[in-house]
C-alpha cells in the first residue's frame, strides 16, 4: 500500500469546481427535513462522477494518468461540519504493474442557499409574517394544516427576533419546530426518560484531567456517523446509546458502522420505544443481544413489532457500560477524551430553536432528552464547550450539533449534562463488525 502523502483541496460553490482536487462528498437533497445530508454515500454515482472529473483535471495539471480505484472513506471536518475529508486510492492507467497511490482530499463543500442547513431569513428585511409563514411552509413542503398553526409560528418568530437582539453567545433560528408551541414541542420531540438504574459503586473513570488534551472532536477522527432524525418518535434514548456504541466500535475495529436505532425501538422490551427509554438499558440490550446495522434494520420513526429475521446477525456487541460520576464535569471530560459518551439533558426553553453559538440557556435539570457527547473545546474568546450530537436531523442547530457551555458554575453542568452520563465498553472480540464497515 502506497504512502498516504498527497493532499489536495477542493472548494465547490453551487456545484462549480473552482479549485482542482476531489469533488465534494456532500449531496444536497430534500428528505424529511431540508438541508444537506450529512451521510456520505461512497458508491453514489454522482460522487464518483465528480471525483473522476477532478482527477482528470488533476492529471492535466500534474501530467499524470491516474485512474480512480475506490473512494475508501469519508469523514466530516470539525471546523464547519459541512466540509469533508476523503481517502481515495488511484492507479496509473499507463502502467498496470504500478502500485496504487493514495490521496487524502480536504474537501470544502458549499451548497446553494436553498439547499443549505435549515430555513434562512433575515430579521433586517421587511417581510410580512404571513408571507414568511407561507415561505416557511413551502420550504418544508408541509401540507395545508388541519388547524391554523400561524399563531404559534408568529409567537416563535417574535421570540426568536427579541432574543437575537441580546448580547448572548448563541443565536436562535427558525426550523422544523417553528409552528409548535412549547408544550407541543415537548410532547412530540423530547423523550420521557425511562426508569433510572441506581449508580454502581464503581464509577469507572477517575477525574484527574491534568493530562487531557485541551480539545477533542471524535468527528474529525472518523468515529461519528451522520446526524440522524428521530422524527415524531421519542426515541432519543436509542440514538444516544447507538451514537456511543458506534464510536467505541470504531475505536476498536476502525470500522464506522451506522447502527440500528429502530431495532432498539422495536425490540428492547425494557424500554418503551417511541414513548421514551433509558440509554443504560439500551446498553444492557446491546450487551446481551448485540445490535444490527441501520442498513439491515432502517429507521422509520415509529414503533413496530420486532423483526426477528433482521436481528439474527448482530454486527456489534459490547461487554457492558460504565456510569460516569454524577455532577462532575471533570469526570465527563475524561470520559469524552477517550470515546463518545451518552448523556441525558434537559432540552427546554430555547434549546429547540438553537441555531448556532455556545448554548448557555436558562435550562433546568429535569432531564427529558438524550444526546451523544462527541467532543469538547474552547472558543477564541475562552468559552469552554461540549460538542453534542443531537437526533433532530442535520438542519437543526449547527448541522445537527449543538455546542453547550462547559465548566459552568453549577455541578450538574449545562442543562444537567453531567448528571447522568455513561459510556459503553467493548473489546476487539466483542465488537463483531462483520463486513458492514463505513456505513456512515
Amino acid at each position: 500500500m502506497g504512502n498516504v502523502s498527497h493532499f489536495v483541496n477542493l472548494c465547490i460553490t453551487h456545484l462549480i469546481l473552482v479549485s482542482l482536487a476531489l469533488a465534494e462528498g456532500q449531496k444536497c437533497r430534500e428528505p424529511e427535513l431540508f438541508g444537506c445530508r450529512q451521510d456520505i454515500e461512497l458508491n453514489d454515482k454522482e460522487l464518483v462522477r465528480r471525483v473522476n472529473f477532478a482527477i482528470a483535471e488533476h492529471n492535466k495539471k500534474a501530467g499524470k494518468n491516474l485512474i480512480l480505484v475506490k473512494v475508501i472513506i469519508g469523514m466530516k471536518q470539525p471546523e464547519t461540519n459541512n466540509d469533508y475529508k476523503f481517502l481515495i486510492s488511484t492507479k496509473d492507467g499507463t502502467n498496470v504493474n504500478a502500485n496504487r497511490e493514495f490521496y487524502i482530499a480536504n474537501v470544502y463543500a458549499k451548497c446553494p442557499k436553498k439547499g443549505g442547513l435549515g430555513f434562512e431569513y433575515s430579521a433586517n428585511e421587511v417581510e410580512d409574517l404571513r408571507s414568511l409563514y407561507g415561505r416557511w411552509r413551502a420550504y418544508y413542503k408541509l401540507d395545508e394544516p388541519t388547524n391554523d398553526r400561524f399563531p404559534a409560528f408568529r409567537e416563535n418568530v417574535l421570540r426568536i427576533h427579541r432574543f437575537n437582539q441580546l448580547d448572548e453567545p448563541y443565536k436562535l433560528g427558525l426550523n422544523q419546530f417553528s409552528d409548535l408551541t412549547a408544550q407541543e414541542f415537548a410532547a412530540l420531540h423530547r423523550c420521557q426518560p425511562g426508569p433510572r438504574q441506581p449508580l454502581e459503586e464503581e464509577f469507572g473513570q477517575e477525574h484527574d484531567i491534568s493530562d487531557l488534551p485541551t480539545s477533542v472532536d471524535w468527528r474529525a477522527k472518523g468515529a461519528v456517523t451522520y446526524v440522524k432524525n428521530q422524527l415524531n418518535c421519542r426515541s432519543c434514548w436509542a440514538f444516544s446509546a447507538v451514537g456511543a456504541v458506534e464510536g467505541i466500535n470504531f475505536l476498536q475495529t476502525r470500522r464506522l458502522v451506522s447502527l440500528s436505532a429502530q431495532e432498539l425501538v422495536d425490540c428492547d422490551k425494557h424500554n418503551s420505544g417511541c414513548r421514551g427509554g433509558s440509554e443504560v438499558r439500551a446498553f444492557d440490550f446491546i450487551r446481551d443481544r448485540g445490535i444490527t446495522s441501520e442498513r439491515v434494520y432502517p429507521y422509520v420513526g415509529k414503533q413496530r413489532i420486532c423483526n426477528s429475521t433482521k436481528v439474527k446477525s448482530p454486527v456489534v456487541k459490547i461487554t457492558g457500560y460504565k456510569r460516569i460520576p454524577p455532577n462532575n464535569e471533570k469526570a465527563l471530560m475524561k470520559a469524552v477524551a477517550q470515546q463518545p459518551v451518552s448523556a441525558a439533558i434537559a432540552a427546554d426553553n430555547d434549546f429547540g430553536h438553537y441555531k448556532t453559538g455556545i448554548y448557555t440557556g436558562n435550562c433546568t435539570t429535569d432531564l427529558d432528552h438524550a444526546v451523544t457527547v462527541v467532543g469538547y473545546g474552547t472558543t477564541k474568546q475562552g468559552i469552554k464547550y461540549w460538542i453534542v450530537k443531537n437526533s433532530w436531523g442535520g438542519s437543526w442547530g449547527e448541522s445537527g450539533y449543538i455546542r453547550m457551555a462547559r465548566d459552568v458554575k453549577y455541578k450538574s453542568g449545562m442543562c444537567g449534562i453531567a448528571m447522568e452520563a455513561s459510556y459503553p465498553m467493548t473489546n476487539v472480540l466483542s465488537a463483531i463488525s462483520h463486513d458492514h464497515g463505513h456505513e456512515m
